[in-house]
């Protein structure tokens, strides 16, 4: 798996929402309430889209506003997206299913926060090399076990075949 910083931008529409379900918000001036991380905001739509957007900094979210995933959103969407479907689809039995799919959620956040700090890193200093991990690396410790769990439950990888194999 080969990525670059420069193949992934901000781009909500190529995401699940991750900001607004896998990050900790805390109530501040500018956000309303506290959100930890794994709770969707109560106003993420069921279309995974938010609800007040326009409305965002009069409803006390302007938070919402100025935060920047700098491309992890959309890169965990694609890492992840296939995965999920594959275990949704697998013949496992429902509780099996269940818990992968738990520990999916787990690995997807990890990797989420892992891929930000990465990029946001890149950002600041893009020359940066030396000991930093590699965004391969991070990935791979993330979900490397997971997703041989997750085969050796018998799921099958369709969808996910082209990410992790």
């Amino acid at each position: 798996m080969r990525i670059r910083l420069g193949d992934f931008r901000t781009d909500c529409s190529a995401c699940d929402a991750l900001c607004c379900t896998e990050l900790t918000i805390l109530n501040t001036n500018d956000l309303g309430q506290s959100k930890p991380a794994g709770k969707e905001c109560p106003h993420l739509g069921a279309n995974k889209r938010c609800t007040i957007y326009g409305e965002r900094s009069l409803a006390g979210f302007s938070v919402c506003g100025q935060y920047d995933c700098l491309g992890a959103g959309p890169l965990t969407t694609q890492l992840f997206s296939g995965l999920k479907i594959d275990i949704e689809n697998s013949a496992l039995p429902q509780e099996k299913k269940s818990s992968l799919l738990n520990k999916w959620e787990a690995v997807r956040r990890k990797s989420f926060q892992d891929i930000q700090k990465t990029f946001a890193a890149r950002q600041k200093r893009p020359a940066y090399c030396g000991q930093a991990k590699t965004l391969e690396q991070l990935i791979a410790e993330s979900i490397e076990q997971f997703v041989y769990e997750v085969k050796s439950a018998g799921v099958k990888l369709n969808d996910a075949k082209s990410e992790f194999e």
